[in-house]
């Protein structure tokens, strides 16, 4: 069976000084796990990685498991195809210019079936505020950032699965690196 590229989003790693798990950590686990080609992308739990196993689910739980025993907490984690993070930038309902990468967020559901309650997105979303879900993926485009979005910081308690969000730019770095590797 050929190697195929996988990424890994971890929920909440290196956040306000909780779990903490330094990326050559993270990297080491992986490669603990056979897996190969390990990269990771900056300090919030991206995880780039080729396998000949082709079951995430398997991978997941391998990785939750794995980050347990080495560091005494488990991470939610969603682990998806190369192809899938293709489909991902695809599907985006939004056209936005690429440098407007920090305000375009995806929030990837850790569960599948993704739904939401759009009169409570409504009710708190602004006008210039654009959001849709698409299959098992949440896009918001915030123009004035999510910083100061009262639905960024409302979403995660809306949506009808726990969710981790990565910026346009960083979903488009992990393609990068998934297609070099």
């Amino acid at each position: 069976m050929a190697q195929m590229s996988y990424i890994a989003l971890l929920k909440g790693v290196n956040v306000g000084g909780n779990n903490l798990l330094p990326m050559t950590e993270l990297r080491m686990i992986a490669e603990s796990l056979n897996w190969d080609n390990v990269q990771t992308y900056i300090q919030s739990g991206n995880l780039v990685f080729t396998s000949k196993n082709s079951d995430t689910a398997y991978m997941q739980t391998a990785l939750i498991n794995a980050i347990m025993a080495a560091k005494g907490f488990a991470q939610h984690t969603r682990i998806i195809s190369d192809k899938q993070l293709d489909d991902m930038i695809n599907a985006n309902p939004f056209d936005v210019p690429l440098d407007a990468g920090n305000k375009l967020h995806l929030m990837v559901s850790l569960d599948h079936n993704l739904t939401i309650d759009m009169t409570a997105v409504d009710a708190v979303r602004i006008d210039s505020e654009k959001f849709e879900i698409v299959n098992d993926v949440a896009y918001l485009y915030a123009p004035d950032g999510v910083g100061r979005s009262k639905l960024f910081a409302k979403l995660p308690k809306l949506l009808s699965q726990d969710v981790t969000a990565r910026n346009y730019k960083t979903i488009l770095k992990l393609q990068a690196l998934s297609e070099q590797i």
